[in-house]
Protein backbone atom coordinates (compact mmCIF):
# COMPACT_ATOMS: atom_id res chain seq x y z
CA UNK A 1 0.00 0.00 0.00
CA UNK A 2 1.00 3.29 -1.34
CA UNK A 3 -0.01 6.61 0.20
CA UNK A 4 0.60 10.39 0.16
CA UNK A 5 0.48 12.77 2.66
CA UNK A 6 -2.38 15.53 2.29
CA UNK A 7 0.58 17.91 1.95
CA UNK A 8 2.33 15.54 -0.68
CA UNK A 9 5.60 15.98 1.13
CA UNK A 10 5.82 12.87 2.73
CA UNK A 11 5.12 9.27 1.54
CA UNK A 12 4.13 5.92 3.65
CA UNK A 13 4.37 2.37 1.96
CA UNK A 14 3.56 -0.63 3.48
CA UNK A 15 5.51 -4.38 1.89
CA UNK A 16 4.27 -7.64 1.79
CA UNK A 17 5.40 -8.43 5.23
CA UNK A 18 3.34 -5.39 6.89
CA UNK A 19 6.77 -3.43 7.51
CA UNK A 20 6.29 0.23 6.80
CA UNK A 21 8.32 3.33 5.74
CA UNK A 22 8.19 6.93 5.38
CA UNK A 23 10.10 8.99 3.04
CA UNK A 24 10.52 12.62 3.03
CA UNK A 25 10.00 13.89 -0.65
CA UNK A 26 11.20 17.36 -0.35
CA UNK A 27 14.50 17.36 -2.70
CA UNK A 28 16.05 19.92 -0.05
CA UNK A 29 15.59 17.53 2.67
CA UNK A 30 16.81 14.84 0.73
CA UNK A 31 19.93 16.79 0.10
CA UNK A 32 20.74 17.22 3.63
CA UNK A 33 20.34 13.25 4.32
CA UNK A 34 23.12 12.84 0.91
CA UNK A 35 25.42 15.48 2.25
CA UNK A 36 25.54 14.44 5.90
CA UNK A 37 25.87 10.29 5.04
CA UNK A 38 28.71 11.57 2.88
CA UNK A 39 30.78 13.28 5.30
CA UNK A 40 30.12 16.52 3.53
CA UNK A 41 31.41 16.27 0.16
CA UNK A 42 30.21 14.39 -3.13
CA UNK A 43 32.05 13.52 -5.84
CA UNK A 44 31.00 13.99 -9.29
CA UNK A 45 29.34 10.62 -9.75
CA UNK A 46 27.94 10.47 -6.42
CA UNK A 47 26.03 13.72 -6.89
CA UNK A 48 25.33 12.73 -10.75
CA UNK A 49 23.61 9.27 -9.05
CA UNK A 50 21.87 10.81 -6.14
CA UNK A 51 20.62 14.72 -7.58
CA UNK A 52 20.83 14.68 -11.30
CA UNK A 53 18.24 16.68 -11.57
CA UNK A 54 20.72 19.60 -10.38
CA UNK A 55 23.88 20.90 -11.23
CA UNK A 56 27.21 19.98 -9.46
CA UNK A 57 28.41 22.38 -7.09
CA UNK A 58 31.37 20.94 -4.87
CA UNK A 59 32.38 20.89 -2.12
CA UNK A 60 28.73 20.25 -0.18
CA UNK A 61 29.12 21.37 3.32
CA UNK A 62 27.37 19.12 5.52
CA UNK A 63 24.12 20.21 7.97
Amino acid sequence: MLAFSPDGRTLAATADDGVAGLWNLIVDAAIRRIRKSSAGALSRQQWKRHIPQLPYTPPCPAG
